[in-house]
């Protein structure tokens, strides 16, 4: 008898493990079962069971989520860790096809010495081709459904500043995409949230985290523990219980994805609302 209990003990200890807050008794039985876990077991259970999101509402979020590409097509993702002006993420903030994005994934500047390299290594461009490779680009946009439609630039920022883009990606007849709501309440130290994007291309990929810092050096930003990558730049960061966008993707040190700056809410909602007409946000 008590090797039948251990053995349905053990399954069930697996599943908690696995898929968390699906099963809303995990923490309760493993604490009454086994009279205490490991320290690492249970911070486990409570951060899956805490962090997790409802999976219907999480796919209805992605598909305000898309992905930019700028280079495609086989590339090793690991080989541009240091390049994040060669793909980005971004989500819609209307129906009617405006979406956000970080300014330096569709800015056609020239390209730092990192990219250049990656571009000369990886698709055996010379140098000068290299460095204008974004002054000819066409910029498009993957829904998560997998829809490809050509993006329009509206408005830019500056990348010393707010580092944000505004898009214009029209829809088909009837057609109309999910928007994804800023928040319009300020973000605390300790506030739980995911990072979404497509970080190498890998689109609808997620991260947790939390927010760490609210003020920087600069007044755009604060920090999340969220990881993020080349690739993510652009995209939204959500509260977890709401969903609501707390923060856009910026920047970070490669070497600490876990270090990702982004951008205030009441910034982004300032752009919004000094470039996208007709609306308040």
């Amino acid at each position: 008898m008590r090797r039948i209990r251990s053995f349905w003990v053990s399954v069930w200890l697996l599943a908690c493990l696995t898929v968390g807050s699906v099963l809303s008794g995990c923490s309760f039985f493993a604490e009454t079962a086994f009279g205490g876990l490991p320290s690492d077991m249970q911070a486990k259970l409570h951060s899956t069971t805490r962090t997790e999101t409802n999976p219907s509402v999480f796919r209805v979020v992605l598909e305000g989520v898309i992905n930019i590409p700028i280079v495609r097509g086989g590339v090793p993702a690991f080989r541009a860790v240091k390049c994040s002006k060669l793909s980005g993420s971004g989500f819609f903030v209307t129906e009617n096809g405006y979406a956000v994005t970080a300014a330096h994934v569709v800015e056609t500047e020239s390209l730092d010495k990192k990219c250049v390299e990656y571009l000369m290594t990886y698709f055996a461009m010379n140098a000068d081709d290299a460095r204008n490779f974004k002054k000819d680009f066409v910029a498009t946009a993957i829904t998560a459904e997998g829809k490809e439609y050509k993006v329009s630039i509206v408005a830019l920022t500056s990348l010393e500043k707010e580092d944000l883009a505004l898009l214009r990606i029209t829809p088909g007849p009837r057609e109309t995409f999910k928007a994804l709501t800023i928040t319009k309440v300020n973000p605390f130290v300790g506030h739980t949230v995911k990072a979404l994007g497509s970080p190498f291309g890998v689109a609808s990929s997620r991260s947790d985290g939390e927010i760490t810092t609210l003020e920087t050096q600069d007044p755009y930003f604060m920090i999340t523990s969220a990881p993020t990558y080349p690739g993510n730049s652009g995209g939204p960061v959500i509260d977890i219980a709401s969903s609501l966008v707390v923060g856009v993707v910026d920047k970070g040190p490669h070497t600490h994805p876990e270090i990702t700056f982004i951008v205030k809410p009441e910034v982004v909602r300032r752009f919004l609302n000094d470039n996208v007409p007709g609306q308040r946000f």
